[in-house]
């Protein structure tokens, strides 16, 4: 009992601090004048979806509102037959939509803020949306990890993956992107698969209908996540039963019910249903950025997050207990990497660390936690030597994390001398900017880096 105690014990204090991470943020407190920093750039183009159709019935994106003061939709493009299409898909505002029903009953409700689906309320409850799935997914992970592990090691495996990565930048500040979305969904869909396994629990069709729902929003989010729910299933389903075909045909059909209501807008739109929203961006599958994406000054993801460098030396111990799970691992990672990397924009814009990758994380949970248990069998010098480096890192992150919100860390340009400048500095050194080192996105957009 003290055991399972640690693990919740863990994630209530990350909950804590997370929380009030989010709340600190002085764009909370007042807004006047301001740009709107939540609902903004990507997260515009995923949330218009609810605005058009709740406040302003205009899901043909006709409308002048779009071209008011806050609703920053600039995404919004025009068929060639016809037809207004967001670039974005809608799956995360099907995720947003009872945060965004909550603050417009609010607003509504009130003469304070205007009911016009971007004032403070909405800000608000969207970006405490992404905090909301970040924590559900790691209470996902604490479950998972306290059947396999001790409670030591699940602990400091959930304070590495959320205050050792970037998942705290995406879990707060930035929460209303993607990518704490997609993290929660992955972890829910282990814990579901989990209790699949589990004779002992039943699965009512209900529960089974939102694993298949909660797959099919990954991959309206992000179509490649797709790779990450098939590794999901080639890893952990031959362990025990095999769902029947009534089951799968119930999993299948709720994950094209996420689905269709994207095809159904696109088809009512532009007549297709089927859109490539992206235009001239796509994949240079001949020229992956791997090096780049992984060990630059200016997004390396190993980088701005070091720990994360653990769950790959942890595949190496899990090939002893599960060799095959740990080839599973190895070889669909390695492809979600390429991909990931092969983009146009390898960097992905404005973005702290290689933001694509957490919605793997929950899949590197294990490996991370056998690297973790590994250091259980070393003599007590090493383990707290061991530890105390651990603690270390997870203190540098943070702080670079920190760096990233103040904009020290700049959002897209930085090279080997700035990222020297500013190591473990709390305020821009002299000569920051001559430092910078922008990227050309036309040229990368050719496949020239």
């Amino acid at each position: 009992m003290q055991a399972i105690n640690t693990a919740r014990f863990t994630w209530l204090l990350l909950c804590v601090i997370a929380l009030f991470t989010f709340i600190s943020q002085s764009r909370y407190k007042e807004t006047r004048g301001k740009r709107n920093q939540v609902i903004a750039w990507d997260v515009s183009d995923y949330y218009v979806y609810l605005p058009a159709l709740f406040i302003h019935d205009d899901m043909e994106l006709k409308g002048d509102w779009l071209a008011e003061p806050g609703a920053r939709a600039t995404q919004i493009f025009k068929h060639d037959d016809g037809g207004h299409f967001i670039k974005m898909s809608g799956g995360l505002a099907i995720l947003y939509s009872p945060f965004f029903a909550l603050a417009h009953g609010v607003a509504s409700a009130t003469d304070q803020w205007p009911a016009d689906g971007y004032s403070l309320p909405y800000q608000f409850a969207i970006g405490f949306a992404g905090l909301t799935f970040a924590m559900l997914g790691l209470w996902f992970l604490m479950r998972i990890l306290s059947r396999r592990f001790s409670q030591t090691v699940t602990s400091f495996a959930l304070v590495i993956l959320f205050l050792g990565s970037n998942l705290l930048y995406y879990s707060t500040f930035r929460s209303a992107m993607g990518h704490a979305f997609s993290f929660c969904l992955l972890a829910g869909l282990m814990h579901g698969i989990d209790r699949f396994h589990d004779n002992s629990k039943g699965q009512t069709s209900a529960w089974l209908a939102g694993m298949g729902f909660a797959a099919g929003l990954m991959v309206l989010i992000r179509p490649v996540n797709l790779i990450l729910i098939l590794i999901l299933l080639a890893w952990q389903l031959p362990k025990g039963r095999l769902p029947s075909v009534k089951q799968w045909f119930l999993l299948v059909v709720a994950a094209c019910l996420a689905i269709l209501p994207q095809l159904l807008f696109w088809h009512h739109n532009t007549g297709h249903w089927l859109v490539y929203s992206y235009g001239e961006e796509g994949f240079f599958f001949t020229d992956p950025q791997l090096w780049n994406g992984l060990f630059s000054f200016r997004k390396g993801w190993l980088l701005y997050s070091p720990l994360m460098a653990l769950p790959l030396l942890g595949l190496w111990r899990m090939r002893r207990h599960d060799k095959l799970g740990a080839k599973t691992l190895l070889v669909g990672l390695s492809l979600f990497v390429f991909i990931t990397f092969s983009w146009w924009c390898w960097w992905y814009g404005g973005s702290f660390g290689a933001r694509p990758l957490i919605d793997c994380y929950p899949l590197l949970a294990i490996p991370l936690a056998h690297a973790l248990s590994s250091m259980e069998a070393w003599p007590i010098h090493a383990k707290r030597l061991a530890r105390g480096g651990l603690v270390l890192l997870i203190a540098l992150s943070v702080f670079q994390n920190w760096q990233y919100m103040a904009g020290i860390i700049h959002h897209d340009s930085m090279s080997q001398s700035t990222y020297e400048k500013v190591f473990l500095k709390l305020h821009f050194p002299e000569g920051y900017k001559a430092t910078l080192d922008p990227p050309d996105y036309q040229a990368a957009l050719r496949g020239k880096h």
